[in-house]
């Protein structure tokens, strides 16, 4: 059985080595850009499952964050789910307005590794439906479809 390939966009080196050592512990295959540029023309290229953005990693379009990334990866490839990582609670409260799935930091990583099984093993949906909270850590919750 092929592993599930993700592609982790994130802009620090050293986050971006450390999950994708964590995942790939996991099982997945985890392909890292570090930055939209990289992201964009890798997805034209490449079959992922699923897309990880860290919340920092500029956009290509006007710099601002993972959001914008996020857009841009839904009008170039709307079929592919896309998670967001943060360690800010508003973030992650406020992503599943705009991807599939959002993931806080400092949650378990079993939660992380659920998700993104989750996410990547159903067709992606037009982010204007309804979500639900899954589970709460801490009180910061973790956000799927």
């Amino acid at each position: 059985m092929m592993p599930m390939r993700l592609l982790y966009v994130e802009s620090d080196p050293v986050s971006g080595l450390f999950y994708q050592l964590l995942l790939q512990s996991y099982g997945f295959a985890v392909d890292l850009a570090e930055d939209a540029h990289a992201a964009l023309a890798q997805l034209g290229s490449d079959a992922v499952h699923a897309v990880m953005i860290s919340h920092n990693t500029a956009s290509s379009a006007n710099g601002n964050n993972g959001f914008n990334l996020a857009a841009e990866i839904k009008q170039q490839n709307p079929a592919i789910p896309v998670v967001m990582i943060s360690a800010c609670k508003s973030v992650v409260e406020d992503a599943p307005r705009f991807v599939e799935g959002a993931f806080w930091t400092s949650a378990p990583v079993g939660d992380l590794i659920e998700l993104l099984q989750h996410v990547a093993q159903r067709p992606a949906f037009p982010p204007m439906f309804p979500l639900r909270r899954s589970a709460s850590f801490i009180g910061l919750p973790v956000f799927v479809a």
